[in-house]
């Protein structure tokens, strides 16, 4: 519980020992490393029946079952947190869309100068490279500009939330926050930038340099 300070070790006397009818302790316990959630309560259902058996003014109808801590603590709150996970998910789908959209629409208009680096010797990885380390760039300024937005939503969050949530005083941005909007940034931007950058790369090199030479004559004629 929230309020304890101090844990110290249950030492009770005689009369209390005696007594059978208080059925308000919680425990916590280890379970062996070969033991499971359905064999603990398959040993409480026994002992509780044996209790029953034995003790039935003040034991019958009562039993004991187990349940993982992290469900006593979040059990409530994560159908609601995996909902928004995938709301996030859904939309963070969108943007790389988006993204790569933005992407393909500016890497076809720089054909001509991309055309022109071919035909000047470099490779197809290398423009690969060059494509998907735009888009990376993009995606990390976009974590940490989210990173920003977040230092500041989670402000707002407990200020209005903190009830409802457990464990409210736990929630932070931390060391492994920080590593994991790191990561996704990386993946979103390789993600976003994959497909713009192999559409481009299996195009021709000269149909760049057609399209530019065309241009040109046109402004040159209409000048």
């Amino acid at each position: 519980p929230t309020f304890a300070e101090v844990w110290t070790p249950l030492a009770m006397d005689d009369n209390e020992k005696a007594t059978r009818g208080i059925h308000d302790y919680a425990v916590v316990a280890r379970l062996r490393p070969d033991a499971t959630i359905q064999k603990a309560n398959a040993e409480l259902a026994t002992i509780s029946q044996t209790l029953a058996n034995e003790y039935p003014a003040d034991d019958k109808d009562w039993g004991a079952f187990a349940s993982p801590i992290q469900e006593e603590l979040v059990g409530d709150v994560r159908p609601a947190l995996l909902t928004l996970l995938g709301a996030v998910v859904f939309i963070l789908l969108i943007a790389c869309a988006n993204v790569a959209n933005l992407l393909l629409a500016r890497t076809l208009a720089r054909r001509h100068e991309v055309a022109i680096r071919v035909a000047l010797g470099a490779s197809r990885a290398r423009l690969l490279q060059q494509i998907l380390t735009e888009s990376v760039l993009v995606a990390v300024l976009g974590g940490l500009l989210g990173l920003v937005v977040a230092k500041f939503g989670l402000t707002l969050i407990l200020g209005f939330l903190a009830d409802a949530l457990p464990r409210a005083a736990e929630i932070r941005m931390d060391a492994p926050v920080l590593v994991f909007t790191f990561v996704v940034s990386i993946l979103t931007g390789i993600i976003a930038g994959l497909f713009p950058a192999l559409r481009f790369a299996n195009k021709d090199a000269s149909e760049g340099l057609k399209v530019g030479v065309g241009r040109a004559g046109t402004e040159a004629g209409g000048s």
